[in-house]
Protein backbone atom coordinates (compact mmCIF):
# COMPACT_ATOMS: atom_id res chain seq x y z
CA UNK A 1 0.00 0.00 0.00
CA UNK A 2 1.44 3.61 -1.04
CA UNK A 3 0.07 6.85 0.42
CA UNK A 4 0.41 9.57 -1.89
CA UNK A 5 0.01 13.03 -0.89
CA UNK A 6 -1.44 15.39 -3.62
CA UNK A 7 1.25 17.91 -3.16
CA UNK A 8 3.43 15.55 -4.43
CA UNK A 9 2.14 15.10 -7.92
CA UNK A 10 3.11 18.75 -8.08
CA UNK A 11 6.77 17.64 -7.72
CA UNK A 12 6.67 15.12 -10.42
CA UNK A 13 8.51 15.72 -13.95
CA UNK A 14 5.70 15.88 -16.45
CA UNK A 15 7.23 12.26 -18.54
CA UNK A 16 6.50 10.54 -15.35
CA UNK A 17 3.37 8.40 -15.55
CA UNK A 18 1.39 6.85 -12.85
CA UNK A 19 -0.61 3.79 -12.76
CA UNK A 20 -2.49 2.19 -10.34
CA UNK A 21 -2.53 -1.77 -9.98
CA UNK A 22 -5.26 -3.34 -7.91
CA UNK A 23 -4.43 -6.78 -6.54
CA UNK A 24 -5.41 -9.66 -4.96
CA UNK A 25 -3.24 -11.89 -2.97
CA UNK A 26 -3.06 -15.40 -4.51
CA UNK A 27 -1.72 -17.81 -3.10
CA UNK A 28 0.31 -19.09 -5.80
CA UNK A 29 2.12 -15.86 -6.51
CA UNK A 30 3.13 -15.30 -3.39
CA UNK A 31 5.02 -18.50 -3.13
CA UNK A 32 6.93 -17.31 -6.44
CA UNK A 33 7.55 -13.89 -4.89
CA UNK A 34 9.14 -15.70 -1.78
CA UNK A 35 11.20 -17.73 -4.29
CA UNK A 36 12.63 -14.93 -5.64
CA UNK A 37 13.30 -12.88 -2.97
CA UNK A 38 14.79 -15.71 -0.95
CA UNK A 39 16.52 -16.31 -4.16
CA UNK A 40 17.81 -12.67 -3.87
CA UNK A 41 16.31 -12.53 -7.50
CA UNK A 42 13.93 -9.34 -6.01
CA UNK A 43 15.33 -7.10 -3.33
CA UNK A 44 13.40 -4.00 -1.63
CA UNK A 45 15.09 -1.40 -0.49
CA UNK A 46 13.96 -0.49 2.74
CA UNK A 47 15.23 3.39 3.94
CA UNK A 48 13.38 3.10 7.56
CA UNK A 49 11.35 1.54 9.78
CA UNK A 50 9.26 2.55 12.43
CA UNK A 51 7.87 1.36 15.57
CA UNK A 52 3.51 1.06 15.98
CA UNK A 53 3.71 4.33 18.43
CA UNK A 54 2.31 7.79 18.13
CA UNK A 55 5.77 9.52 17.81
CA UNK A 56 7.49 7.07 15.58
CA UNK A 57 4.11 6.80 13.60
CA UNK A 58 4.07 10.84 13.16
CA UNK A 59 7.92 10.64 12.11
CA UNK A 60 7.31 8.58 9.18
CA UNK A 61 4.50 10.87 8.33
CA UNK A 62 6.60 13.43 8.44
CA UNK A 63 9.37 12.11 6.42
CA UNK A 64 7.07 10.91 3.53
CA UNK A 65 5.95 13.93 3.25
CA UNK A 66 8.85 15.83 3.07
CA UNK A 67 9.26 13.67 -0.32
CA UNK A 68 12.86 12.75 0.48
CA UNK A 69 12.70 8.79 0.87
CA UNK A 70 14.60 6.82 -1.43
CA UNK A 71 13.00 3.09 -0.83
CA UNK A 72 10.09 2.39 1.16
CA UNK A 73 9.45 2.83 4.68
CA UNK A 74 8.01 0.07 6.71
CA UNK A 75 6.10 0.45 10.05
CA UNK A 76 6.68 -2.88 12.74
CA UNK A 77 3.80 -4.52 14.23
CA UNK A 78 4.94 -6.33 16.99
Amino acid sequence: MSIVHNDAFDKVPSRVVFEYVFVRPEQSQLRELTKLIEGGALRTHVSASFALTADEAAEALRRSKAGHTRGKMAIKIP
